[in-house]
């Protein structure tokens, strides 16, 4: 969602990742395709796929599985 120039829904997730990186005991990852924009303290995890169905079909359950 980051980066799509959704600015409503990016200032909202960007916000809520934000006030995550507060939360003491708790490992943070934010699935992206543009790892610059994850705010400090939430660890990226890039997905490059063009197509929105590979990626939540094939991608996100394959990269899930390696977390």
């Amino acid at each position: 969602m980051l980066g799509r120039q959704r600015t409503g829904d990016e200032t909202y997730v960007t916000a809520l990742l934000r006030e995550l990186t507060g939360t003491p005991d708790l490992r943070l990852a934010a699935v992206t395709r543009r790892p610059d924009l994850v705010p400090d303290g939430i660890e990226p995890v890039e997905l490059q796929t063009r197509s929105q169905i590979a990626r939540m079909a094939l991608g996100m359950p394959r990269l899930l599985r390696r977390l």
